[in-house]
């Protein structure tokens, strides 16, 4: 049986090394998009995969985020060329929980031949101790029961024979979309599977998320965002809370900001903040080390800047008539 894994990432820097190295010690192969990283994401990509990692690297430089039609395209790519089995689509910050390399094939053989595959989020909450680089190994508890239930699809090597299936936004199912008719096709979950997540890791990582995230939101998408942009009933409202708050005035490391990011990945009826007995110890294990994560380089401020100064660069390339350098580059 052959695995794969393909996902989108964008300024993940402290996250992204232990994401590839972890996924790889059940995955035969990885493919990563980086969407116009201005952090140190690129970087560790190129050195993990100089290393000799099976590791496919790609870049999409559209400003736009095309999650779901981006890793739809990758699904079927590889899913073809590699003659895998099985591809997981994947965020940057989940992680495949499992007992082994063999437990895993046996789910994925017990899948019904008509079937995906769904996986659950097991969402890792805390701090830990800020000098400890790895968040995999720095954030051991996870939520005892998920307020909110959620999935993720495992793509079956047949996906890739209809050019009308897809991957919905945020990998949470395959679709066939014929006409403009979206049909959801067959799921099944997996035994004894997980995909550990680990969405809120440090003031300074959700500070760049917030900022950068909403942004980046509001120029994809602007007739979502009008007439005003800070409304309650607005998209992505967690990105819009957060971005309030800092821009406000508030601390990234005020406790206060990270329990409220806590509480939106939780979900839940009121978004109440998480309480110690929600959480569970449960460490997931790291067996390997990170050679390239250095923590606490880039500052919401120089990251901010350098995205500021990019779209800048872009307007200005716009009214003059001609593209930005590298703007319509993808792997």
């Amino acid at each position: 049986m052959k695995l794969i894994g393909v996902s989108m990432v964008s300024n993940e820097a402290d996250m992204v090394e232990a994401f590839v190295r972890h996924n790889l010690g059940v995955l035969d192969a990885l493919v990563v998009l980086d969407h116009m990283s201005i952090d140190r994401t690129p970087d560790i990509l190129r050195a993990l995969a100089q290393e000799g990692l099976a590791l496919a690297v790609l870049r999409d430089n559209e400003r736009a985020f095309r999650q779901g039609e981006r890793q739809t395209l990758l699904a079927r790519r590889y899913l073809a060329e590699w003659q895998a089995d099985f591809c997981f689509a994947l965020d940057a910050d989940e992680l495949i929980a499992c007992e082994s390399r063999a437990d895993l094939e046996r789910a994925l053989a017990a899948l019904p031949a008509d079937s995906h595959g769904l996986v659950p989020l097991r969402n890792y909450f805390g701090v830990g101790d800020a000098t400890q680089a790895n968040p995999v190994a720095r954030l051991t508890r996870r939520m005892r029961v998920e307020r909110k239930p959620t999935r993720k699809v495992v793509l079956r090597r047949e996906f890739a024979d209809d050019p009308a299936n897809q991957v919905s936004f945020g990998n949470h199912a395959a679709i066939r979309v014929d006409a403009g008719r979206v049909t959801p096709l067959v799921h099944n979950p997996l035994e004894g599977v997980a995909l550990a997540h680990f969405p809120v890791r440090s003031p300074e990582q959700i500070a760049k998320k917030a900022l950068l995230g909403w942004l980046s939101w509001r120029l994809t998408q602007p007739e979502r965002y009008m007439p005003d942009p800070l409304a309650d009933t607005a998209p992505n409202a967690h990105w819009r809370r957060m971005f309030g708050q800092l821009a406000a005035g508030g601390d990234p490391a005020d406790p206060a900001i990270m329990r409220d990011a806590i509480a939106a990945y939780a979900a839940g009826e009121n978004r109440e903040p998480v309480a110690d007995a929600e959480l569970v110890e449960e460490p997931l294990g790291c067996a390997y080390e990170l050679r390239y994560t250095q923590p606490r380089l880039d500052t919401p401020l120089a990251l901010l800047a350098r995205w500021a100064d990019q779209l800048v660069t872009e307007v200005n390339a716009t009214s003059r008539g001609s593209a930005p350098p590298g703007a319509a580059r993808r792997g």
